[in-house]
């Protein structure tokens, strides 16, 4: 209160963190040892969200102890886990960053349990989700969840591994156009041809 008058709550976007024990980070190891189900775990999240911020930094290293059940702890392996999602989910394509592109576990195929879980997305439903729970995020990011979802999906269905999807979502690293990138144009030219055709139709109807 205060004049005698209350003073209504003031609301603010923040964050809740979590502190999570771990051994190191993957800039201070080798990756030879990260388990393959780890790294397609973090990849597959990597891809959904288009992670534009995916350095070593960000993946936290921890010794013997499984996450969660698609995380296998065998001969040694190191287990990870992501940390610090604050650039994803952007409002049109860029650049992501996939520090995990060019690791080995990358080009192996996916696993049985893993292509199930892909094949069982709904994009559609976990947009609608963050549409509740974000109110404040924008259609565009929304429509980016759902477009590389898509292009997961399909990808795994093709059986492509993670490293070719995460590449045909990523720039060449010399200016150029990803494949998505491209792909995306070509279908928005071609949209643009049948609104042409349409309206073309239409004023020959009027005439």
């Amino acid at each position: 209160i205060s004049d005698g008058k209350p003073v209504l709550p003031v609301e603010k976007i923040a964050s809740c963190q979590q502190y999570v024990k771990h051994d190191f980070d993957a800039s201070d190891h080798g990756s030879s040892r990260f388990s393959v189900s780890a790294v397609h775990r973090i990849g597959i999240l990597d891809i959904r969200i288009f992670n534009t911020d995916r350095h070593a930094g960000n993946i936290l290293v921890q010794r013997g102890k499984p996450v969660d059940n698609l995380s296998s702890v065998v001969n040694g392996a190191l287990d990870l886990i992501p940390i610090d999602h604050g650039l994803c989910l952007p409002e049109s394509l860029g650049d992501p960053y996939f520090e995990w592109l060019h690791w080995p576990q990358s080009s192996l195929p996916f696993s049985e349990e893993e292509l199930s879980y892909i094949e069982h997305l709904d994009e559609n439903r976990d947009a609608e989700m963050l549409r509740q729970e974000l109110p404040t995020l924008r259609e565009a990011c929304l429509r980016v969840l759902i477009l590389s979802t898509m292009v997961l999906k399909r990808g795994a269905e093709d059986g492509l591994c993670l490293a070719q999807i995460g590449e045909m979502i990523s720039r060449d690293g010399i200016g150029g156009d990803s494949q998505l990138e491209l792909l995306c144009m070509q279908a928005k030219e071609i949209m643009e041809s049948i609104e042409g055709n349409v309206d073309d139709d239409d004023d020959d109807d009027d005439g």
